[in-house]
């Protein structure tokens, strides 16, 4: 998206086969746990669906992914699962809400900020935080259409001749 911008510029990618099986599974519909669980409507998630959510949710870089948005950086701080091996302190379970904007802002922090100003992502953002049940699966759905455009785009740039694209073995690094 970026080299559209600046065409005179070429770059090279180098884009792993295991990254492209992953692009193409996600735009076929193929999905994860974390996917999975960000879909489940936040009131109907089980206690381990929970836990999960609290312990991997906030598994971003915390300066630059929750620290600048007021509603991650308060869930964060209140609800942060303790390092593994350290002893949990007593708190209470996320509420429903709660839970809701922890499975967007876990989604949204992802988005790359040359992305922002589209929606559903935009709108989301400026919320900041009561994110409805539908809007949430508006912004997954967002997400996944996106992936989706990611292989043909790299597709599209290399037969123009702006860029070059090398591979690696299938499972490196």
């Amino acid at each position: 998206a970026v080299l559209r911008r600046h065409p005179r510029v070429h770059a090279t990618f180098n884009l792993t086969p295991v990254l492209l099986d992953q692009l193409e599974g996600i735009a076929a519909g193929e999905s994860d746990n974390y996917l999975d669980l960000a879909r489940m409507p936040a009131a109907s998630l089980r206690p381990e669906g929970q836990r999960f959510i609290a312990r991997h949710f906030f598994s971003v870089n915390a300066a630059r992914m929750i620290a600048p948005h007021a509603r991650y950086r308060e869930l964060h701080e209140r609800f942060a699962a303790p390092p593994p091996g350290s002893r949990p302190h007593a708190r209470r379970p996320l509420s429903a809400e709660e839970l809701r904007d922890l499975q967007t802002w876990f989604h949204l922090a992802w988005v790359d900020p040359e992305f922002r100003d589209e929606e559903p992502v935009r709108s989301l953002i400026r919320k900041g935080r009561g994110f409805t049940e539908e809007e949430k699966l508006s912004l997954l759905d967002w997400g996944v259409a996106c992936t989706a455009k990611v292989v043909e785009a790299y597709r599209s740039a290399a037969r123009a001749g702006q860029i070059e694209i090398t591979t690696s073995a299938y499972h490196h690094p």
